[in-house]
């Protein structure tokens, strides 16, 4: 059985939406209120109306979504594709100023889950997200958002087939939103379609993000498979994912800041101390140094209180302690470092304590929030390297939270999968 298969997509009717970009938006997860009210504005049709919508008068908010999502449908606002297809997908970004590709592919995740074939996560769960959108899917019977998945292909079969396909042939689909330019191709080869199954089939797989909506569609399946024994059940036997090669140039991982607030004066005075009972700690004079050594420097930790430090673990002994039986990639992480030493046994804080530590990929946030006074002082971290992060996924562990960010974020609203 197939690890990926081809599908129709549910996607917008470019001869009605004429320009893309008024009607996609970010994950679910990741937009705010203020964000949410912002693509409402946007078009009278943007997905985020779908998966974050808002109860009536009449309805809860998941018959609302149900009710709208199917009327677009009625109206042709939302179209299906005629043929299986495995969906090219590239995005070019600027990142610190560089100019990047990712290119990788949307297709469907088979969820059955076994020894032979194996998707890793490597993150933590949470029930009342699930049920949210547990709720949502049973009553869209859709896939609206991909999860986003890593594979491993040291020869780049797939990416350099991509990026050859991307040469020969014109998008279907081309807009720019937020300085992203989103470009997306149709395979409907036989051939080509068999080839990239066969790099997948052979292939580990690892969930980079939308941890919660993989769980959901499995979910879903459990579900559906009790309420029809015996009925042929294929089409929800498969979710919507985008795919990336993980040694591709285009794997982008942010790195995750802490900033520490509302924490007892004392502990912020003797912070300095307190650190140096596990760290060595060296101060730099500005910004620019500082950001610099930080690079240079991939196991060190930021400091910063009004001035910049680096913190460099003194040894690991006590650290091996707390966790004899976690891997090697587990123990190496700074980020664990940060959280048992300092975040839990020196501030003696939980690590979701969301009254003390608020977390951001903006690293210029992190440092302006303790210039307004907003925050005492923030721990500005290395992004976690993909090598890392893999392994703690192949030894069957879970990164901590908020440890890493994916960029960009793939978007919702490019393709739906309808069951």
């Amino acid at each position: 059985m197939d690890k990926v298969i081809p599908f129709k997509a549910l996607c917008y009717n470019q001869k009605k939406i004429k320009d893309i970009s008024r009607v996609v938006c970010p994950p679910y997860d990741v937009i705010n209120d203020s964000m949410r009210k912002g693509y409402l504005e946007k078009d009278s049709y943007n997905i985020v109306r779908v998966i974050l919508s808002q109860a009536s008068k009449q309805k809860n908010k998941y018959d609302v979504a149900k009710e709208l999502f199917n009327d677009w449908q009625r109206k042709q606002i939302l179209v299906k594709d005629s043929d299986d297809c495995i969906y090219l997908y590239r995005v070019s970004f600027k990142i610190n100023g560089v100019k990047k590709q990712r290119i990788g592919f949307l297709s469907l995740l088979n969820l059955d889950i076994n020894k032979n074939n194996k998707v890793f996560p490597h993150e933590h769960t949470h029930k009342a997200p699930k049920i949210d959108r547990l709720k949502l899917v049973s009553k869209v019977k859709a896939n609206l958002s991909p999860i986003f998945v890593l594979y491993e292909d040291k020869k780049h079969f797939i990416d350099n087939l991509c990026k050859k396909y991307a040469k020969q042939y014109k998008p279907f689909m081309k807009f720019t939103v937020d300085g992203l330019t989103n470009e997306i191709w149709r395979i409907n080869d036989i051939a080509t379609i068999k080839n990239i199954q066969a790099v997948l089939n052979s292939s580990q797989l690892f969930i980079a993000d939308g941890h919660h909506r993989f769980e959901v569609n499995k979910m879903y399946l459990q579900k559906m498979r009790k309420k029809h024994k015996g009925a042929d059940l294929r089409k929800f036997s498969y979710c919507l994912s985008y795919f990336l090669d993980a040694t591709s140039k285009g794997v982008e991982i942010l790195p995750i800041h802490r900033v520490l607030r509302n924490i007892p004066k004392q502990k912020v005075k003797d912070l300095i101390r307190l650190l140096e009972k596990h760290f060595t700690i060296k101060q730099l004079k500005n910004k620019g140094i500082f950001l610099s050594e930080l690079k240079k420097n991939k196991s060190a930790i930021g400091l910063y209180n009004g001035r910049y430090y680096l913190l460099f673990l003194n040894n690991r002994v006590c650290l091996d302690k707390m966790m004899n039986k976690a891997s090697r990639y587990y123990k190496g992480l700074s980020v664990v470092a940060l959280n048992k030493l300092v975040v839990e046994n020196i501030l003696g804080l939980k690590l979701l304590d969301y009254d003390h530590i608020r977390y951001t990929h903006d690293l210029n946030e992190a440092v302006s929030m303790v210039d307004k006074n907003q925050a005492n002082f923030t721990f500005l971290m290395n992004p976690v390297e993909i090598e890392s992060l893999l392994g703690v996924a192949f030894s069957n562990e879970k990164m901590p939270p908020k440890s890493t960010f994916f960029f960009p974020k793939v978007l919702t609203g490019l393709l739906i999968n309808k069951f």
